[in-house]
């Protein structure tokens, strides 16, 4: 018989009071620490765009006032480029500071940086899930436009503007399922407990981990953009001091109550039973002894 679930600790399984509780703990205890790493997190983030802001308008050029007034944006390559390769790893590291204050570990402010010692898996998962999403969007848009274009020609602008209407509404949903299915991908992949999953193994075993939590987890999210938003609204110090740190300590006490497996005490000792995972079949052999799930399908190995 399966072995029976894992009692409710602070640190699992996941839910929406038990990852705010935690989190608002962590934010307590290491208040000036996660304070120092927030503003160094976003001092970093804001040179980049200002950097890249002005290489991209060195470039392409600034658009006049009267072009602004029509419409017309900023041309920016450097700027998503930069981000994908510097701003996205720093991002992860950002989080996965926050998961080691979860777990009681020594933390630094060079933590910020982890996520580049596996830059190329962590900068392929960013890549990749960005394709997941614009690829869709681009074409269901497109598809949109037909749609909503044919429809108002024959039946009149109405039935056309609830085509795109239902049609943008498809988009909107899936990308917000993929963003919250996924978000734990490139954590995952440097996380020493997963045994360092290539990034389609991280990126499935987001997708199967965060599966069971899928609508708590979202009500996460939507609480933690809203509760940033107000912050950044007020003049923007609240979201430096408070919002911000505060939204780190939940989204990684939420992270590790995805990942928890009922025994946080087991993590130094080698995984038990058979040397191929006993949901997928997935070899076990080489893995690190600190590993706790299967890289391949997500299944506890204690």
């Amino acid at each position: 018989p399966p072995p029976p679930p894992p009692p409710p600790t602070p640190e699992g399984p996941f839910s929406f009071d038990r990852a705010f509780g935690r989190g608002w703990e962590i934010f307590r205890e290491n208040y000036g620490f996660v304070l120092g790493l927030t503003v160094v997190y976003a001092l970093i983030l804001f040179g980049i765009a200002v950097v890249t802001g002005m290489i991209d308008a060195a470039i392409f050029g600034v658009p006049t006032r009267q072009q602004q007034m029509q419409g017309q944006m900023q041309v920016q390559v450097v700027g998503p480029i930069v981000n994908l390769l510097v701003g996205y790893p720093l991002g992860t590291g950002f989080l996965f500071t926050g998961v080691r204050l979860v777990r009681g570990e020594t933390t630094t402010l060079n933590d910020l940086f982890l996520a580049f010692q596996r830059w190329g898996i962590v900068v392929l998962i960013h890549f990749l899930i960005a394709l997941m999403i614009l690829v869709p969007v681009v074409v269901l848009g497109f598809a949109a436009g037909v749609a909503g274009a044919l429809a108002g020609g024959v039946a009149g602008t109405g039935l056309g503007a609830l085509i795109l209407l239902g049609l943008l509404l498809v988009v909107f949903v899936g990308v917000l399922c993929v963003g919250t299915r996924l978000q734990y991908a490139a954590p995952l992949a440097i996380d020493p407990r997963t045994g360092s999953p290539g990034s389609i193994q991280s990126i499935s075993l987001s997708w199967r981990l965060t599966g069971p939590y899928f609508f708590p987890l979202l009500g996460l999210i939507f609480v933690l953009v809203i509760m940033l938003g107000v912050t950044i609204l007020a003049c923007l110090l609240p979201a430096v001091f408070f919002g911000g740190p505060l939204a780190l300590c939940v989204w990684a006490a939420a992270y590790e109550q995805i990942t928890y497996t009922g025994s946080s005490a087991q993590a130094n000792t080698a995984p038990a039973g058979p040397r191929r995972c006993t949901r997928c079949g997935y070899s076990l052999r080489g893995l690190s002894k600190s590993t706790v799930f299967c890289p391949e399908c997500g299944q506890p190995l204690r």
